[in-house]
């Protein structure tokens, strides 16, 4: 009976279809592994590295999700964020801004000029006519 696009509806279905959570959130036994390794002082490097050796045993992750994970708020209710030998090293964004604006050094500021400008009496001087 009715036919054509209709958004809310496809908005609906798009949104059940969408996976929550993050790998290792949806998947306990996986969340409870790192846990492990990571209080038997293994970094997140040597998890992900022996879970991508290992597939057969369990789902490969990459060390930047665990990372996401242990400082995320599931990580951070455990306490997992206390145990990795050595802290995620901060980064700037990729694509940030560039700082805008005039940068005028010190030394070329009004307040440096010589009094012989401001008395006008020499050539060369003007300052906007």
């Amino acid at each position: 009976m009715f036919r054509g696009y209709f958004p809310t509806a496809a908005q609906t279905m798009a949104d059940r279809r969408r996976v929550r959570g993050g790998k290792i959130a949806r998947k306990p036994e996986l969340a409870a592994y790192i846990a492990d390794r990571l209080s038997a002082a293994s970094s997140p490097e040597q998890i992900a590295g022996y879970l991508r050796r290992h597939r057969g045993i369990r789902e490969a992750v990459c060390h930047e999700t665990i990372y996401l994970f242990v400082y995320g708020p599931d990580g951070r209710s455990q306490g997992l964020w206390r145990l990795p030998p050595v802290a995620r090293r901060s980064r700037w964004r990729r694509y940030a801004r560039k700082p805008r604006g005039l940068h005028i050094p010190l030394a070329n500021t009004i307040g440096k000029r010589p009094s012989e400008i401001g008395n006008r009496r020499s050539f060369g001087h003007r300052e906007g006519a």
